[in-house]
């Protein structure tokens, strides 16, 4: 199985096109975490002036709005899902939604390949039993 798949030529738009539906929701909670729930924001105090990405830290904030959020963050967030959306999405539009480095296609082909045989040596995938076989086995 990963000899034909490495060997594919279209091995980057293949696992592109099938992974679609795990990296939107991926590249939503990285962006969240990183505008709502893990703002940046400074601590005054003891004459000293700290920035804290605290979650804990936001709760006050969140009761007093009632967790509604402001306007610019909705309107950043549409922007964000547009951008999450888009049917011409690339590799490296991925790696820069989640505060990854660029890769070449080679890189990201060798990469797919490294995830794959790394699942397929933690028993993430079963082999599949044909309708042949299944009817021979009983």
């Amino acid at each position: 199985y990963m000899a034909d798949v490495s060997s594919s030529a279209d091995l980057t738009k293949l696992v592109l096109k099938s992974s679609e539906v795990s990296r939107r929701l991926f590249m939503f909670q990285v962006w969240f975490l990183h505008n709502v729930a893990q703002v940046p924001h400074a601590h005054h105090g003891g004459g000293t002036h700290r920035m804290c990405r605290k979650a804990g830290c936001l709760i006050s904030r969140y009761e007093r709005t009632k967790g509604i959020p402001s306007q610019s963050t909705l309107t950043a967030l549409q922007k964000a899902c547009r951008s999450f959306f888009r049917s011409s999405q690339t590799w490296n539009d991925f790696f820069d939604a989640v505060d990854c480095c660029p890769m070449e296609d080679c890189e990201v082909k060798v990469w797919l390949t490294s995830c794959a045989r790394n699942s397929e040596h933690k028993g993430y995938h079963k082999r599949r039993i044909s309708y042949a076989e299944r009817r021979w086995c009983g």
